[in-house]
């Protein structure tokens, strides 16, 4: 089976595709086994089923943390990156305000300003939607909401070409972004 129909052939009946499916069918048994509260001495222990599943630094690393660190954990952890993104969130909404209250006329920087604040305020928000899909699909790997897609997930997998490449950039910008909105970057 392959190309783009296989996929979703699998995605709807992972049971009756069991090689094609197989990674969906064990990140259900490491969800299905997964304890509900942090254990250390299984947290810490020896590689057990989880290395069944290929990829699971990276493709399926929420299944490796639900299997070692419990179903709390995993609360925890989609607490977290709903913050990130809502940070992100916020701190594009803070750079348009910051642009806004740029006065229009007998001022020296305010079509810089301007246009700062226009570019930080859309490239955060654009950041933090593509952030929220990104969780989105990472989360849907795991629990076969979505067909398998080899994506791994920001902060977390064992992928740091995007770490560097993707969330590094993106801390950056919203990081500059926030001083400069908030007066702390210097002239405003």
């Amino acid at each position: 089976m392959d190309g783009k129909l296989g996929r979703l052939l699998v995605y709807w009946d992972p049971l009756s595709h069991r090689n094609s499916g197989y990674q969906v069918l064990e990140s259900f048994k490491l969800l299905a086994a997964a304890p509900l509260a942090f254990d250390p001495a299984h947290a810490f222990g020896a590689a057990g089923p989880e290395r069944a599943l290929p990829e699971i630094e990276n493709d399926f690393i929420c299944a490796l943390i639900a299997s070692r660190f419990g179903l709390i954990a995993c609360a925890l952890l989609v607490a977290v990156q709903i913050i990130y993104v809502a940070v992100l969130t916020a701190t594009a909404a803070a750079c348009f305000r910051w642009r806004d209250a740029a006065p229009f006329a007998g001022q020296t920087g305010v079509a810089r300003q301007h246009r700062v604040g226009c570019f930080l305020g859309t490239f955060l928000a654009c950041a933090a939607i593509v952030q929220a899909l990104h969780f989105a699909v990472v989360w849907g790997n795991v629990t076969a909401s979505l067909p398998v897609m080899g994506l791994p997930s920001t902060w977390l997998s064992a992928g740091n070409s995007h770490a560097l490449l993707w969330g590094l950039p993106v801390l950056v910008v919203a990081m500059v972004a926030e001083a400069i909105a908030t007066g702390r970057g210097g002239d405003r």
